[in-house]
C-alpha cells in the first residue's frame, strides 16, 4: 500500500474496503472482538468498584504515616535539645 494513496482516502472508501473484506460476516471475528470487549469492560468494573477504594485507602494511610514520621523526627530533635538545656540548668538549680 502505497503511503500517498493514504493521504486521498475517503470514510466512504473505507467504509467500502471494510465492506468488502466480509469482516461483519465473520461471525467467529466477531465472538473474539466481543469477548475481548467485555472482558475489558468487566476488568475496569473490578477495578473501579474494588480495587480502586482499597488503593485510595492505603494512599490515605501512606500519607498519615509519612506526617507521623515527620513528626517524631521532629519530636526528636526537641528531645535533644530539651536535654541539652536540662543539662545547662541543672548546675544554676543545684546553687540555689
Amino acid at each position: 500500500m502505497d503511503l500517498g494513496n493514504l493521504k486521498n482516502l475517503d470514510v466512504k472508501d473505507l467504509l467500502e474496503k471494510l465492506k468488502g473484506m466480509d469482516l461483519m460476516s465473520n461471525k467467529k471475528l466477531l465472538i473474539k472482538f466481543g469477548i475481548g470487549f467485555v472482558s475489558i469492560l468487566i476488568f475496569l468494573i473490578i477495578y473501579y468498584f474494588f480495587v480502586s477504594p482499597t488503593v485510595k485507602f492505603q494512599n490515605e494511610q501512606i500519607s498519615i504515616m509519612n506526617e507521623n514520621k515527620n513528626k517524631i523526627e521532629e519530636f526528636k530533635t526537641n528531645i535533644v535539645t530539651l536535654k541539652k538545656t536540662i543539662k545547662k540548668l541543672e548546675p544554676e538549680f543545684k546553687k540555689k
